[in-house]
C-alpha cells in the first residue's frame, strides 16, 4: 500500500469510530495520523522500520501499529472491526459538509444509500422524500452540500461556472486599455467539467501590459492575485484558479491558439509548422506577426478548427484543403424530445412545457414522462397515460404552430425487455428506452440488455446511453461499439442528453458512432421550463463529437421528422 492508500484507511477508521459513537478524540487521532503521514518526506519503507513512525508528529503507538500493519500486510484488524458489515464507501458521505452521522445512518438504513453517487441520484429523483424525517428543504440542503464538496475537489460542471465566468469576463473587459477579452482553455473548448478559468486579454497598442494587469488587483471577483510580465494568476472567490494572459498585440492569434489548447492539438499544429521550417512558436509569431487563428490554420492548408474539437492529434489530414469546418449549431434544431411534466417528476404542466418550447422557436416537441417501473419518479401506469394523451390533445388545440409528439421514457428492464407491452408501446409516437436500474451488471450483460431493447420494433431511441452523472457516478460498463452496431442494424437513434449532470453520450464516442452510420438526437431531459437551456449544452457535446447538421435528426423540418418516425415503425403487415 502507498502512503495515500494508508491515509485513506486511517480516515475510514476515524469515520467509522464516529459513526459507531466511539470516543471522538480517538477518531481525531487517526485523522491527524493520516495527515502527518502524507506530509512526511520520508519513504514509507523507511518509516515502518524501527521507530521511524514514532518520529512523526501526531503518530502514537496505536496509530503507528495500524500503519505498520497496513504497510506490511495490506489490512488492519481495527479497520475491519470498526467497519463491521458497513460498506467502506459509506465513509465518502462523511466528507460532505454538514451531513451528520445520524443522517448518514438514516440514509443507509432506510434508503440504502452508501455512496456519493447514490445520494446525488436520490436527491435528483426526489427519492429522499420517502424517508421519514427528510423533507424538501433537507433534501435541497444535501444537494447543495454535495455540490460544495465536489467543487472542493477541484472540478465543476461547465453549466455551473458559465455565469461566474461571464461576470469575470465583464470585469476584465471594463479595465482601462483593454480591447477584448476571450475565454480560452477548457471553457472555450466546452469541456464537460472545468478546473480553471483562462482568459486572453488584448490590450490597445501602446498601453503597457504591466500597467493594465495591475488594475486587476482590484477586481472583486479575484483573490490571491499575482502578476508577472505577461500574465496574471489568481483565484475566484469560489476557489476556481484563474489565468489571465496578456499577449503583445501582434502575437494575439498565436497566444489565443496556445491558451485554448488542448495541448495535444497545439503540439500537432507545431509539428506541422516545424515541417515547413518553423520549429518554435516564437518562429511562428515572427513569420505571422499580427495573424489571427484563421490565418494560422490557413497557413497549414487547414480550415479554422472550431475550439470544441481541438482535443487531440485529430486526423487533420482529412481536413486538409477544406475551406470550412461546419458543425451542428443550436440554430439548426427544429425541435426536441425527452422532457418531463408534472405527470411524473417534472415541475411544470404539459401546457407550460410546450409554451416554453414554442418560445424557443421550435416547430415540434416530444413529451416523454417516466414509465411505471420508475415508481420513485411517479412513473405512469396506463390509465394516467391515456389521461395525459387527452391533455396533450387539448394543449395541441391551443398551440397550433408547434406539433406535440406523445412519447414515453420507458425503462429497460434487467432482461432487456421494455416496461410496457408492445401493444401499448405501439400507440406512442416515439419511445425513448433508458436504463434506470441495475447499473452494476457485468459489461456483457449490460450490453446485451441494451441491445435487446434496441431490437424492439417500437423503440425509437436510446436515452442517456451510459447512465453517467458527471463528478458523481461513472457510466455503467457497456460495449459502446456493440451498442452502435445494434442501433445501426435496427435503425435506432442515440440520444445526446443535454442535462448538465449527464452530457451523455460522451462526445468521445461520437466519431465511432457516426462511422457506423448511427443517427443522433440532441435532447434536454428537462424537468422544468428553465431546463430547455440544456439543449445548448447538448449542442456543445455534438460539436465536440464532430457532428454535422445532417447527423442530428432533430434538425429535420417537421414533415421530415414525421416521415422518419413513420419509417422507423413496423408496417402492419410485418406486425401481423
Amino acid at each position: 500500500m502507498t502512503k495515500q492508500d494508508i491515509a485513506r484507511v486511517l480516515r475510514e477508521i476515524a469515520f467509522f469510530l464516529r459513526f459507531n459513537g466511539d470516543n471522538p478524540f480517538k477518531a481525531r487521532a487517526y485523522e491527524r495520523a493520516a495527515s502527518s503521514l502524507l506530509l512526511s518526506t520520508e519513504e514509507l519503507s523507511c518509516l515502518v522500520k524501527g521507530e521511524g513512525l514514532m518520529r512523526l508528529v501526531d503518530v502514537g503507538p496505536g496509530t503507528a501499529s495500524v500503519i505498520r500493519d497496513l504497510a506490511t500486510t495490506g489490512w488492519s484488524q481495527l479497520h475491519r472491526t470498526v467497519q463491521g458489515a458497513y460498506p467502506s464507501s459509506l465513509a465518502e458521505l462523511g466528507e460532505v459538509p454538514g451531513l451528520r452521522f445520524k443522517q448518514i445512518r438514516k440514509l443507509y438504513e432506510r434508503a440504502g444509500i452508501s455512496t456519493l453517487a447514490g445520494l446525488q441520484e436520490a436527491c435528483r429523483a426526489n427519492r429522499l422524500l420517502s424517508v421519514k424525517g427528510i423533507g424538501p428543504k433537507i433534501q435541497q440542503r444535501m444537494m447543495s452540500a454535495l455540490g460544495e464538496y465536489q467543487r472542493g475537489r477541484g472540478y465543476r460542471l461547465l453549466a455551473d461556472v458559465l455565469e461566474e465566468a461571464a461576470s469575470l469576463e465583464r470585469a476584465l473587459s471594463a479595465g482601462r486599455g483593454v480591447r477584448s477579452v476571450t475565454a480560452a482553455g477548457g471553457l472555450r473548448r466546452k469541456m464537460e467539467v472545468i478546473d480553471e478559468f483562462v482568459f486572453v486579454v488584448e490590450c490597445r497598442q501602446g498601453d503597457g501590459i504591466a500597467r493594465v494587469a495591475r488594475q486587476f488587483n482590484a477586481v472583486p471577483y479575484l483573490t490571491a492575485v499575482t502578476a508577472s510580465a505577461d500574465r496574471l494568476t489568481a483565484h475566484t472567490v469560489s476557489g476556481m484558479p484563474v489565468q489571465v494572459v496578456f499577449p503583445l498585440p501582434d502575437h494575439l492569434g498565436v497566444r489565443l491558439l496556445q491558451s485554448t489548447g488542448a495541448q495535444e492539438h497545439v503540439d500537432e499544429l507545431l509539428d506541422r509548422f516545424a515541417a515547413v521550417g518553423l520549429p518554435s512558436w516564437r518562429d511562428v509569431e515572427n513569420r505571422f506577426s499580427g495573424a489571427g487563428e484563421e490565418e494560422l490554420y490557413r497557413a497549414l492548408d487547414l480550415p479554422c478548427i472550431p475550439p470544441e474539437v481541438r482535443e487531440g492529434r485529430e486526423d487533420l489530414d482529412a481536413l486538409k484543403g477544406r475551406k470550412t469546418c461546419s458543425l451542428v449549431e443550436a440554430a439548426d434544431l427544429q425541435g426536441c424530445f425527452h422532457f418531463h411534466t408534472d405527470y411524473s417528476d417534472g415541475e411544470d404542466t404539459v401546457d407550460a412545457m410546450v409554451a416554453a418550447a414554442r418560445a424557443r422557436g421550435y416547430r415540434y416537441v416530444g413529451i416523454s414522462d417516466h414509465s411505471r417501473s420508475a415508481f420513485y419518479a411517479n412513473g405512469l401506469k396506463e390509465p394516467r397515460i391515456r389521461r395525459q394523451w387527452e391533455e396533450i390533445e387539448a394543449v395541441q388545440g391551443k398551440h397550433r404552430d408547434i406539433h406535440i409528439f406523445r412519447g414515453i421514457e420507458a425503462d429497460i428492464l434487467p432482461d432487456g425487455s421494455m416496461d410496457y407491452a408492445d401493444e401499448l408501446l405501439a400507440e406512442f409516437d416515439f419511445v425513448i428506452a433508458s436504463v434506470h436500474s441495475r447499473f452494476n451488471l457485468p459489461e456483457a450483460d449490460q450490453t446485451a440488455r441494451i441491445c435487446r431493447a434496441l431490437a424492439n420494433p417500437y423503440v425509437t431511441m436510446l436515452g442517456h446511453p451510459t447512465g453517467r452523472l458527471l463528478l458523481s457516478r461513472p457510466g455503467y460498463r457497456v460495449d459502446m461499439g456493440r451498442i452502435f452496431a445494434a442501433a445501426a442494424a435496427h435503425r435506432k437513434i442515440i440520444e445526446i442528453n443535454g442535462s448538465r449532470h449527464r452530457l451523455d453520450m460522451d462526445w468521445r464516442w461520437g466519431r465511432a458512432g457516426k462511422a457506423q452510420g448511427v443517427r443522433f438526437c440532441i435532447n434536454p431531459d428537462a424537468h422544468a421550463i428553465d431546463e430547455f437551456r440544456n439543449v445548448d449544452y447538448g449542442v456543445n457535446v455534438a460539436r465536440k463529437a464532430g457532428l454535422l447538421k445532417a447527423d442530428v435528426v432533430n434538425t429535420l423540418p417537421l414533415a421530415g421528422l414525421q416521415g422518419l418516425l413513420k419509417d422507423m415503425r413496423p408496417s402492419e403487415s410485418s406486425v401481423q
